[in-house]
C-alpha cells in the first residue's frame, strides 16, 4: 500500500508539473504596432508627420513641432510614446503622449495602433483590464478566429486577434491640452483538465490516508 501511495503521489505530482513547465499559453502569429505624431501649423504649406512601425514588441516613439509662422516662440507639438510587452500569458500596452497647438486653424494629433495575432495553446481564463484619459479616442477589441468578439470568462485553444488604437487630439484654442495616457494589460490562466484535476485529489488524499495509519 506504501509503494502504491507513492506510486499515485508521484503521478499527480508529474500531472501538476508540466503545467507550470508547459510551454507558453500564447504564441504570436503576427504583430503590427506603430505610432505617428502630426501637426498642421496654420500658415505651413502642410501637415509635419512623424511615423514609427515595427514587427516586435518594444518602444516606439513619434514627435512632431512647428513654430508659429509669425509669432516666434509660439510651437505646436505632438509627441506619443507606446510601449508593449509580450510574455508567455500576458500582453501589456501603455501610451503615453500630449497635443499642443497655439491658435485657430492648427491641427495637431498623435495616434498608436496594436495589432496582434496569437494562438492561445490551451483552453485558458483571462482578465482584461484597460484604462483611457485625456482628449481623443480609444478603442480595443479582443476575437476569435471568425471575426467575433469574444465573451469575458475562459476561452477554449485557438487562434485569437488583439487590436487597440489611441488617437490623441487637441481641440483647445491653445495650450498642452490633449493629452495621452492609456494602458491595456490581457493576462491568461491555464484552465486544469478534469482528470488531471481527480488524479491530483486522487494522490493527495492517498498520501493522507498513508499519513494517518499508525505505524506497526
Amino acid at each position: 500500500m506504501k509503494r502504491f501511495g507513492i506510486c499515485v503521489a508521484v503521478l499527480a505530482l508529474a500531472a501538476v508539473v508540466p503545467l507550470a513547465a508547459a510551454a507558453a499559453l500564447i504564441v504570436p502569429v503576427s504583430q503590427l504596432y506603430g505610432v505617428s505624431a502630426m501637426v498642421d501649423p496654420n500658415g505651413a504649406a502642410g501637415p509635419i508627420t512623424d511615423t514609427k512601425s515595427s514587427s516586435t514588441p518594444g518602444t516606439l516613439s513619434a514627435s512632431s513641432y512647428a513654430a508659429h509662422p509669425t509669432f516666434p516662440g509660439f510651437v505646436a507639438s505632438a509627441t506619443i510614446t507606446q510601449t508593449s510587452l509580450i510574455t508567455d500569458s500576458r500582453i501589456y500596452i501603455t501610451w503615453f503622449g500630449t497635443n499642443y497647438r497655439y491658435g485657430y486653424g492648427d491641427a495637431v494629433g498623435s495616434e498608436g495602433h496594436v495589432d496582434v495575432v496569437f494562438d492561445l495553446n490551451v483552453p485558458s481564463t483571462f482578465t482584461y483590464w484597460d484604462g483611457y484619459s485625456g482628449v481623443g479616442l480609444f478603442t480595443r477589441s479582443l476575437t476569435d478566429s471568425s471575426g467575433s468578439q469574444v465573451p469575458y470568462g475562459q476561452l477554449p485553444a485557438g487562434r485569437y486577434r488583439l487590436t487597440a488604437d489611441v488617437i490623441g487630439a487637441s481641440f483647445a484654442t491653445s495650450g498642452p491640452e490633449g493629452s495621452i495616457n492609456n494602458w491595456l494589460d490581457l493576462t491568461f490562466t491555464p484552465i486544469p483538465e478534469p482528470g488531471t484535476a481527480l488524479l491530483v485529489v486522487f494522490g493527495l488524499g492517498a498520501l493522507a490516508a498513508r499519513r494517518e495509519r499508525p505505524a506497526r
